[in-house]
């Protein structure tokens, strides 16, 4: 694992956090080892995330050979996933818990499409772009949530949810995901971040600050 991903993960307080995601608050309510393999997933994601809004928050456009360096990075981070030799203990942690609790990696993908797209885009054109987006920025860590609550275990083994936990994941997913987006209008607009589609701001006659 590289330094700055490194850096980013150990900058994330769990203890302090003043946005704590209300997936982890209920998933206190766990038994520990649950716990923290939901605090281990959202750690990743979240270091992920961080990483690119605070670079796109800073008042300078990210050149195209920069956009290019920073997806290279996800997907890097994101394929490296089911590799077990990894040398940072956090990285070997985060691939050991994936591999315990059986959590599809699918949804890492999805997450890192999202990603790659907040890097690569400067917002959406369309309300269906958005919800596509949504599927890897919200519905998958809310669907590794819901694999995890939903995860069967015999003398130490789990199994899998028979359900296709995307599906149950989504509804909600989206509708909180909407309510952070309005709660946070303003910071993120002094952010430079802009989740309103196009489309929908036309047609209220609205244009991105």
């Amino acid at each position: 694992m590289d330094k700055e991903l490194e850096k980013a993960i150990a900058s994330i307080d769990f203890e302090n956090i003043e946005k704590h995601p209300n997936i982890l608050i209920a998933a206190g309510f766990w038994d520990e080892k649950r716990y923290h393999a939901a605090r281990v997933c959202y750690k990743f994601m979240r270091m992920i995330d961080d990483l690119i809004d605070d670079r796109k928050a800073l008042d300078e456009s990210i050149s195209c050979l920069e956009k290019e360096e920073l997806s290279e990075k996800v997907n890097s981070w994101i394929d490296c996933l089911d590799q077990e030799a990894a040398d940072d203990p956090f990285y070997r942690e985060l691939v050991q818990t994936i591999s315990t609790f059986k959590i599809p990696l699918q949804l890492f993908h999805n997450f890192a499409k999202s990603m790659i797209h907040d890097i690569n885009h400067d917002g959406f054109s369309t309300i269906e772009e958005f919800v596509e987006y949504a599927e890897g920025a919200s519905v998958a860590p809310a669907s590794i949530f819901v694999h995890l609550c939903c995860l069967s275990e015999n003398n130490g083994e789990y199994k899998p949810p028979e359900f296709d936990v995307v599906q149950v994941a989504r509804p909600c997913a989206i509708f909180s995901y909407i309510v952070h987006i309005i709660r946070d209008f303003q910071e993120d607009q002094r952010s430079n971040l802009n989740y309103f589609a196009a489309d929908l701001l036309a047609k209220n006659n609205l244009v991105p600050s």
